[in-house]
């Protein structure tokens, strides 16, 4: 019986090894996302949305063209985050909650980000060991759960940095052009 254990532990080892060597990114991005999303949905339904006073002016024209009165911000505030808040909004509803709900979703993906542009510049356990530090991160889980729009930002900044990489790398025309577009998008 007990040899019939260890041959079965000496298999299952063997097995989660060659799982590990096989993809090893796979496995790191969930990680990083299970540490990410734990973190944030333990804080997130324990404390209110929080508003400052230039919040409005970018949740009121997300509003108003969600419910068909158009799009109207002011000159001084840029579309793209009033734009995320329509998307976040028609996907999971107007409460702000389920805004702050979609831009935990943003952040834990920004610190998968950050793990794979670590990879492409020093390696897979300085990516690995930055994306943990960005998912643990209070200061972005709290930013997170502000209704402004630094969380897109920086999603978008990640996003940048990760294409213009892999367009060096590879060379490739329409991969700097995306590369400048998300970089055009981001400053929206």
């Amino acid at each position: 019986m007990s040899i019939d254990r260890t041959a079965a532990r000496a298999s299952f080892g063997g097995r989660t090894r060659a799982l590990i060597a096989a993809h090893p990114d796979a496995l790191a991005i969930g990680l990083i996302l299970l540490v990410a999303i734990s973190v944030r949905v333990a804080f997130a339904f324990r404390v209110p949305v929080f508003l400052l006073r230039d919040s409005v002016s970018y949740f009121l024209p997300a509003w108003d063209l969600l419910n068909g009165y158009g799009f109207d911000i002011s000159i001084r505030r840029t579309p793209v985050y009033p734009a995320f808040l329509v998307g976040a909004m028609a996907l999971l509803g107007e409460d702000l909650l389920a805004i702050a709900f979609a831009q935990h979703i943003v952040g834990a993906i920004s610190a998968v980000l950050v793990y794979i542009l670590g990879r492409q510049t020093v390696g897979r356990l300085a990516g690995l060991i930055a994306a943990i530090i960005t998912a643990l991160n209070g200061s972005l889980i709290v930013a997170e759960h502000y209704l402004m729009p630094e969380v897109v930002l920086i999603f978008l900044l990640l996003l940048t940095f990760v294409v213009f990489l892999s367009a060096l790398r590879s060379g490739r025309r329409p991969a700097f052009f995306g590369a400048g577009a998300l970089l055009g998008l981001a400053l929206l």
